[in-house]
Formats: structure tokens, sequence, C-alpha cells
């Protein structure tokens, strides 16, 4: 047995008894944020994701999370590393084994949010709302004078992202300079929720750009 697949069958395992166990017992998260403050919330873990790789090639595990607090009670994904076992947020809980990191390029491409992909590294965004329907983010997070243009324009943009939606789970909702909260905002499906998340903050995109540049340049 190859390497990977041990160590796959491993977490695998890891993961079956942690929701097997932590469904009814009582967790915490920071995965959600107010006025950009992320706080504590309580939750119940309901489900473990396969490993995944995040831009500078680390491993990450995404956990679905029930949060009753948030949105009057709502589904939401987060990374493993952002779910805790005690309310100070101090004792993160036990995924299993992660496996080994990835060797990634110097260079890379100009947006830190989709560089991988082409979709967006949920766990690191702002979790803005949950809603019910992509017509419900547009009008919350999609600036209204522009939305709602003549023309047909509020029509065609909202078909126009629900046809992304439909197709790949997930849609750009707004750019930054269309959205209501200066950065560019996104859309994903998790059941039946529409959750709306924000962009990267910018002067953290730079950097990390800028870092890329120079070890490229190196």
């Amino acid at each position: 047995m190859n390497r990977n697949h041990q160590t796959r069958l491993t977490s695998v395992a890891a993961g079956a008894a942690l929701c097997a166990s932590q469904p009814s017992a009582r967790a915490w998260t920071t995965a959600i944020s107010f006025n950009g403050i992320r706080m504590p919330m309580e939750c119940a873990v309901k489900e473990l994701g396969d490993w995944k790789f995040n831009y500078d090639g680390q491993p990450w595990r995404t956990v679905q999370l029930f949060v009753p607090g948030f949105a009057g009670g709502g589904h939401i994904v987060a990374d493993a590393a952002v779910v805790f076992t005690d309310e100070e947020c101090s004792t993160p809980i036990d995924v299993g084994a992660a496996p080994p990191a990835r060797q990634v390029g110097a260079r890379y491409g100009t947006n830190l949010a989709t560089r991988n992909t082409g979709e967006p590294f949920w766990p690191k965004f702002f979790l803005l709302a949950s809603c019910t329907s992509i017509d419900q983010a547009m009008d919350a997070y999609y600036r209204p004078e522009r939305l709602n243009r003549p023309g047909g324009t509020r029509e065609r943009l909202i078909a126009d992202r629900q046809d992304d939606f439909d197709s790949q789970g997930w849609c750009v909702l707004a750019s930054y300079h269309d959205s209501t909260v200066g950065v560019t905002a996104y859309a994903k499906g998790v059941g039946s929720a529409v959750l709306v998340y924000r962009d990267y903050i910018p002067e953290r995109e730079r950097w990390f750009n800028s870092i890329g540049t120079s070890q490229a340049s190196s």
C-alpha cells in the first residue's frame, strides 16, 4: 500500500470516528465574522470533507457545521483549523493526520483567492450571510443603482449568476466596484442555502502577490 493511500485511509477512519462522536457534542468555531471581527460561535460538526491544499501547498480539511446562532440556524463549510472543542477556542478538533504538503511554483497568478482551480478558497474568506436564493443575494450585495438599470439589466445579471451557480455550485456575485461591501462578493451553495462570502482584504492580497513576484525574480 502506498503512503498516500495509507494516509487517506487513516484520515477517513479518523474523520468517520469524529463525525460519529461530534454531532451531539458541543464545539465552537471562529469561521464567522461580524463587521470584520471573527467571533466564537457554538456549533455542531456534521461532516468532514476531503483533504485539500491551499495556495502555498499546505493541507487543510473542510468541515460542515451547523451553527444555531447564525442567521437563525444554518449550515456552513469552514476550515477545520477554526473549529474547536472548547469555548475559549484553544483546542482544535482532531481531524486525523494531514497528508504531506505539496510543492508549488514561485510564480503565482494575480488572484490570490482563485489561483489553484478557479474556485475561491472558501475557508479564508469572510462569511457575510445565508440567503435563500441568488435573487435575494443579488438584491442584498449588488449595488442597487447598478443592478436596477433600465433595459432588463437586473433580470440579465441574475440569470447570468444563476447559470454559473447551477453549473458549478458557486458564482461571482458582484465585482469589487459593483458590490455593496467594496470587495468582490461570491455565492456558494450548501444544501438549500446560498452562502455569501466577501473577498480577501486587499492589503493582504497585495502583500502575498509582492512575495510571489519577489520569489519569481530571484
